[in-house]
């Protein structure tokens, strides 16, 4: 009975869903991670960088999701 109200509760595509999530944010923070050591090396000013670009990936990722 409780794999039936799981089953019911979780869709079948929640584990892609999740993983194509973290690729998004994985993705972002390594580019952001990059461009906060590149920006650290040419200027002092502060530009985006890891939490930004991670935060926009996952969202834009979440948002593109949704509108399946």
């Amino acid at each position: 009975m409780q794999a039936a109200v799981l089953s019911s509760f979780f869709p079948p595509e929640l584990p892609t869903i999740l993983l194509r999530l973290f690729l998004a944010f994985l993705a972002g923070a390594i580019m952001g991670w990059q461009r906060e050591r590149f920006i650290k090396d040419v200027s002092r000013q502060r530009g985006a960088g890891f939490r930004t670009y991670s935060l926009v990936c996952f969202g834009s990722c979440l948002l593109g999701l949704a509108s399946i």
